[in-house]
């Protein structure tokens, strides 16, 4: 069952990504000289945008601590690149917060998770 949602999870984050893609691409925007990725989990974005745009620098961040030390791993082949990753949450407000892991570590949140659902 977690290979299906999985599956269904990225399919539609690709064509997410494609979307903002087209739209930047369309709009003329392929040089950047600052890039910020919010929730950076692994390095996904990082990897596609690295790939499809001119960035000279490119600061990312990642609340998980477990996802942040795959981040650095996959950073690393970037080491001519200004890329900055920080393992903090960016937010509206300077507080402390509980982060919630779950196994789908893109799915982890801040918020608080209803288990009576289940």
């Amino acid at each position: 069952m977690q290979k299906i949602i999985l599956f269904i999870i990225n399919f539609f984050d690709y064509f997410h990504k494609k979307k903002i893609l087209n739209f930047l691409k369309r709009n003329n925007h392929t040089d950047f000289n600052i890039f910020f990725d919010i929730g950076a989990h692994k390095g996904e974005t990082i990897d596609l945008f690295m790939q499809n745009f001119n960035i000279n620098n490119f600061y990312s961040f990642e609340a998980s601590p477990k996802n942040f030390e795959i981040l650095k791993k996959n950073v690393s082949k970037y080491k001519d690149k200004k890329i900055y990753i920080e393992n903090v949450a960016i937010g509206s407000s300077s507080e402390k917060a509980s982060l919630k892991q779950v196994q789908e570590s893109s799915s982890s949140t801040l918020t608080n998770i209803n288990l009576e659902i289940f």
